[in-house]
């Protein structure tokens, strides 16, 4: 019987820093959730305001682009991780990746289609699959790959500025679809709610083409990070890795505070086009900055590992729960376009916590949460029990 990998074996600050992760994510999403701030469908101008305008700024720079990054070195390591169990345990451990995948992308579609159509999983499937072609490769390709990346990534963005300097173009998404979002929060009943995340996410497809390299880069740096045993090592090497986070940020943050201006005002095409070095290099600056940062504190104040742990060990579960009471809240409250966004913070913090306490609850009872039992039962194609036995 090859049985998921058991409690024991689990690395406590991987999960802390995975549950601190999800939280970037909610920051990021709940622009989507509580209105159509950046809905491609529609334009609005409801959080006009110097305060509103603040709240979306702080979020442009500090969160976006730089959390999902977070999780996306996650699960590189995790797929080290993962593999280097499995191979004790299975003769064929890419078979088991793979299906592991295919679970993960239809579970993606699913909550991209009838939750909310901004999922991210789906993206997490398909890049997946190319981590098999670099797992056997050596570590220093790894490292390499993700530089040149990022590299070209944000040649390509500089370039494309250049180009389109002096070029006026109008940019007008009105008539783009025959729904409005806003309506069917309001008026419309959970199958117009359908509807618009199938066209949304079907449209949010296209994207893929161009978030894939920079996740794929992502998930070889965290990939690099378990070849070199360096999770295991790090605290080893705490110095040298708030120095690192210090120099990352202090590269990574100018960059983003420009790119958070250009997505928060969005003054010319020019000015949007160089936004996209928030994805290309200050995101990904930003994110290892960020982790740096967060080994440095977990490592002196383990009781909050202790805290965040069971909400990182739960995260797929929490990650779906955020779009299903988001969704549901908004459109129950009829908040939606109706929040200011200087409560976008605090409520995801508020909600946040919620999670990490239930979390807590949850897992005092059961080994897995909800959905990653599903996940893994359908990876082992066998059943995992789910109740602990009198375990500690």
């Amino acid at each position: 019987m090859h049985l998921p990998t058991s409690q024991q074996s689990r690395i406590n600050e991987i999960d802390a820093i995975r549950a601190i992760a999800l939280f970037g994510i909610l920051m990021m999403n709940i622009m989507s959730f509580a209105g159509s701030y950046i809905d491609i469908s529609e334009d609005t101008s409801i959080y006009s305001g110097v305060w509103n305008e603040r709240a979306l700024w702080f979020i442009n720079s500090f969160v976006t682009s730089s959390f999902f990054t977070m999780f996306s070195f996650l699960f590189g390591l995790s797929f080290y991780l993962f593999i280097s169990r499995a191979e004790q345990k299975v003769d064929n451990p890419n078979k088991l990746f793979v299906r592991r995948l295919a679970v993960l992308l239809i579970i993606g579609v699913l909550h991209g289609v009838f939750i909310w159509y901004g999922d991210i999983l789906t993206l997490y499937a398909i890049t997946g699959f190319w981590l098999i072609l670099f797992v056997r490769v050596k570590p220093i390709v790894n490292l390499i790959v993700p530089i040149v990346i990022f590299s070209a990534g944000t040649l390509l963005v500089l370039g494309l500025a250049v180009l389109m300097r002096g070029f006026e173009v109008e940019e007008d998404n009105a008539g783009l679809f025959n729904f409005n979002l806003t309506e069917i929060m309001h008026n419309g009943n959970y199958m117009d709610l359908v509807g618009a995340n199938g066209v949304l996410f079907m449209w949010g497809l296209a994207g893929i083409v161009v978030m894939m390299p920079i996740v794929l880069a992502m998930f070889l740096l965290g990939l690099y990070v378990g070849q070199r045993n360096l999770h295991n090592t790090f605290k080893l090497h705490i110095k040298k890795i708030l120095v690192f986070g210090i120099i990352a940020l202090a590269i990574g943050i100018p960059i983003k505070l420009y790119t958070g201006h250009a997505l928060t005002y969005s003054t010319d095409f020019v000015s949007d086009t160089m936004s996209g070095l928030s994805y290309t290099i200050g995101g990904p600056l930003v994110a290892l900055g960020y982790l740096s940062i967060f080994i440095v504190v977990l490592h002196y104040i383990p009781a909050l590992v202790r805290f965040l742990q069971p909400a990182g060990q739960m995260a797929l579960t929490n990650y779906l729960m955020q779009s299903i009471f988001m969704v549901a809240f908004f459109k129950v409250t009829n908040l939606y376009d109706q929040m200011d966004a200087v409560y976008f913070v605090p409520f995801s913090l508020a909600f946040f916590i919620v999670q990490v306490l239930l979390s807590h609850v949850w897992m005092k009872y059961f080994k897995f949460g909800p959905f990653e039992w599903i996940w893994r039962m359908l990876t082992y194609m066998q059943f995992v029990p789910l109740r602990r036995q009198n375990e500690r």
